[in-house]
């Protein structure tokens, strides 16, 4: 199964109706749910507007955007004024393994902060409220038994990051390409904001679409999870 997408800009607005994505939505919110989803327009293309604006192969696109700050004010920034409601931070692989790659992870809490400052200033060209998401991701470093990462480290990975960006204050937390191994090790990635009093939104795909599609709990989780 395909999920279609469209070939928008990333500032465009986007139609929900036209949304694969909000048309399931529709099959298990309530009414409020869905009108609050309809309105909630969330940015998304970051790294080809990076690309597009001139940054290099091969550098670390977070310290780029340190570097460039203007680039990523102007990108937001036109999010923000097109009716965004909700604003990624560029935070996406701003974690240790993805940071050391470039020899950077010693800086993880300056540069999560520094993008979300950045970020921020970029929502205040709205007319209106525009939320902050703290957006965080795999590792790229498979977990045991496929790979070397023992679940208990990929904790204290997130660990890190959330404290990072709850000190940069964002209202709340993206979670790309959720992928886990087992509902147990779920429910232990969820108790690290269990406490905060944060919204979080986890996106991604938990089994193969091939599979479980005759159970409807099941086949909407391949979707979306609060």
């Amino acid at each position: 199964m395909r999920i279609i997408t469209d070939s928008k800009n990333p500032e465009e607005p986007k139609n929900p109706d036209e949304s694969t994505i909000f048309q399931l939505y529709k099959q298990f919110a309530s009414e409020s749910e869905t009108a609050t989803f309809r309105k909630m327009f969330l940015d998304g293309g970051m790294g080809s507007c990076l690309i597009s604006e001139g940054m290099p192969q091969g550098v670390c696109p977070e310290q780029w955007m340190i570097d460039n700050p203007d680039v990523q004010f102007k990108i937001q920034s036109q999010y923000a004024v097109n009716g965004a409601d909700i604003i990624y931070a560029p935070t996406f692989t701003c974690n240790r393994p993805k940071l050391s790659l470039y020899n950077l992870e010693d800086k993880l809490e300056e540069i999560n902060i520094k993008l979300v400052e950045t970020a921020r200033r970029a929502a205040q060209s709205a007319d209106h409220r525009v939320y902050i998401a703290g957006d965080m991701t795999m590792t790229g470093i498979m977990l045991k038994p496929m790979g070397p990462m023992d679940f208990e480290e990929l904790i204290d990975i997130y660990k890190e990051q959330v404290k990072a960006l709850l000190k940069a204050n964002v209202d709340l937390f993206i979670v790309d390409e959720a992928q886990f191994l087992s509902e147990k090790q779920v429910n232990e990635l969820m108790d690290i904001v269990v406490d905060l009093n944060i919204p979080v939104m986890c996106f991604g795909l938990r089994t193969d679409f091939k599979k479980a599609m005759d159970d409807y709990e099941s086949f909407m989780n391949e979707y979306v999870s609060f």
